[in-house]
């Protein structure tokens, strides 16, 4: 019935086409401004998104990087630690050892006299 309308129409008035045609060159316009507009306001969100994972992504290997440094500078101490704690009873040893030569030699002196 619209078309029959709209046919009876442009028979008795011819700009009506023009302007009808105008209007729908309005209407897709503007329905393709909005779909751009759209696409625009996903990729900026897509955008965003991808920005905030990377700094995520970032953040988690900053702080993978500082558990190993530190990991990393506590295993240098006990390592520096146990070597500190060798030395120590190595002179401990030296010192027993020196002292048992000295009573060695003390007994072979009293012997001899």
């Amino acid at each position: 019935e619209a078309t029959l309308s709209y046919e009876k129409a442009i028979k008795f008035d011819s700009s009506l086409g023009e302007q009808v045609k105008v209007k729908l060159r309005q209407v897709n316009s503007a329905k393709e401004v909005l779909k751009r507009k759209e696409r625009e306001a996903e990729r900026a969100k897509a955008k965003e998104e991808e920005k905030r994972l990377l700094e995520e992504k970032r953040a988690r290997e900053e702080q993978l990087k500082k558990e190993r440094s530190e990991k990393q500078a506590q295993e240098q101490m006990e390592k520096a630690e146990r070597n500190r704690l060798k030395e120590e009873e190595k002179q401990m040893r030296a010192l027993i050892e020196k002292e048992q030569q000295n009573k060695r030699e003390k007994n072979k002196e009293a012997e001899k006299e």
